[in-house]
Formats: C-alpha cells, structure tokens, sequence
C-alpha cells in the first residue's frame, strides 16, 4: 500500500500557526521500531525545536492494549501497538476508535478550557505500518458552525458522550476493510489519518512551538 503524501497545502487545515515539513531520521525510526517490537504498549510526547530536529521524548509504559496520555507543551504525541495475531495471521493493528476518540477527546477538552495548544500530531507505530493523525479544524467548523472555536469545542465534547465505535468486521486482517475503517473514523470524529510503512520517509507537518523564546519576546 502505498502511503499518503502530506503536503503543506493540505495540512494547513489541520495545523494552527504556520507549519514546516519534518521528516523522523532513521536514528528515530530504530528507537520507535524498538518500541514497538515489546509486548506491551508504549506512549509518551515528541518535542520538536526550529531547526527541524527531533530534541526531546517522553516515554510511559503501558498495559497490553492501552496507554494513556495528556496534552502537553509537545508538538506530537505517540504510542505503539504490540504485534498481535488472529488465526496465524499478523493483525494490521491501526489506530483503534478509542485511540482517535481519545486524540479528539483530548484536544476538544484543552480547548474548551481555553488551555494553550501545541500538540498537532498523533503518531501509532504498529508492527507494519506507522500512522500520523491530524484533527481538522475546518471539519469542526462546519460540523458546527457559528459560535466561537471554544464553543464548538464543547459541542463536540457533548457529541463525543454518546459515541458508537466504528466498527468494520474483518478490517484487522484485510486492506480493503483497513482502509474503510480509517475512512469511517475519519468522517466520525473530523481527523485525517496517515500511513506510511517503516522504510517509508515519514514525513510530519507541524508549527514548532519555543515557549522559552516566546517567553522572552
């Protein structure tokens, strides 16, 4: 499968302030191929400087099948998905519902208590593919529109309460099924989701945010 090219055109609706291309270095790959070869689930934050460069990581265990995480001064957080199988065959792993309700969930929250913003990406590293998750802001607009961002937020929290996983049988094990889940979670709760293989150049589209420079403005 080939992965979806993200470009600054398109990622502009997901990312606030002015965004630049980072791709992780292969240095980052084998730490992250690392973690995600345990059997248990590791989570944690990437902080990203203006020069492009990957300078800080976060890291908390997890249980088997879950991680949880907050919203922090880091451009991007991550968690990985242990290798499971069904039957003999290597389940496909992708971001789970709880996974992009949890992202969304998490934003919408910090939003609407007017809490400072700077994560921009999720990251899940399965054991084939590593996905990236953006939340489109223009999506929300429109879902509700009228209002201020913060007010919009809390409809979408108040929507959030009596959300119905998706689900599509089969998808774990089949690329068509795959790909129609990650659509369907898309159109539930307004992210867009990218996926790329671990040889791939996983490209990432985020405004770096310096709060020791801002400080000093």
């Amino acid at each position: 499968m080939e992965p979806t090219q993200v470009s600054v055109k398109s990622i502009r609706t997901f990312v606030k302030g002015k965004p630049m291309k980072f791709q992780l270095n292969k240095k980052a790959i084998r730490v992250f191929r690392t973690l995600q070869e345990l059997p248990h689930e590791v989570g944690g934050r990437l902080d990203f400087n203006v020069d492009k460069l990957l300078e800080r990581v976060s890291a908390r265990l997890g249980g088997v099948g879950t991680v949880q995480e907050d919203f922090f001064d880091f451009e991007a957080e991550y968690h990985t998905h242990p290798k499971t199988t069904h039957k003999g065959k290597i389940e496909l792993n992708p971001p789970s519902s709880g996974d992009v309700y949890g992202i969304v969930e998490g934003l919408m929250r910090n939003i609407s208590r007017k809490n400072k913003i700077t994560t921009q990406v999720a990251l899940i590293f399965s054991h084939k593919f590593i996905y990236t998750i953006y939340f489109d802001y223009d999506w929300l607009e429109d879902k509700f529109p009228g209002g201020t961002l913060v007010q919009r937020a809390r409809k979408m929290l108040n929507l959030l309460k009596h959300d119905r996983p998706v689900q599509v049988p089969g998808y774990l094990d089949y690329m068509t099924k795959h790909n129609e889940y990650l659509r369907k979670s898309e159109k539930r709760y307004g992210v867009k989701i990218y996926t790329f293989k671990w040889t791939d150049k996983v490209t990432l589209q985020i405004a770096p945010v310096e709060p020791l420079l801002q400080s000093q403005a």
